[in-house]
């Protein structure tokens, strides 16, 4: 595929001048629509790396936080000498379980009767 920019207009001369011919004003109003169109033809190419970009990051992120948490485990064991930091011990392991609370679709309502 061709760049837009590598179009050539190849109309005859008396519609070219109809377009507004060699002005200055034409030349720019062309440059902007290519340029317009080159960055919407890109958009979509664009979206996708940012979006990989993004989620590499995000992994990134979250397993830093998951070592965080960990030696988060690790220290908590230390408040196992009384019963306040038995109980905290058991919070804490208490917090860490992940509880999937959504559910799935509904059922689609009954139409009334007529």
């Amino acid at each position: 595929m061709r760049p837009a920019h590598a179009c050539r207009i190849t109309a005859s001369p008396s519609l070219f001048e109809r377009l507004g011919g060699e002005s200055e004003a034409w030349k720019s109003s062309a440059r902007t629509g290519i340029t317009t169109y080159e960055t919407l033809l890109n958009s979509p190419r664009s979206a996708i790396v940012d979006r990989s970009m993004h989620l590499r990051d995000l992994t990134t992120r979250i397993a830093g936080l998951m070592e965080e948490i960990r030696d988060l485990d690790d220290l908590v064991i230390q408040f196992d000498g009384t019963e306040a930091g038995r109980r905290f011990i058991s919070a804490w392991k208490q917090s860490r379980n992940i509880i999937d609370a959504g559910h799935g679709p509904a059922d689609p309502p009954t139409p009334p009767t007529p």
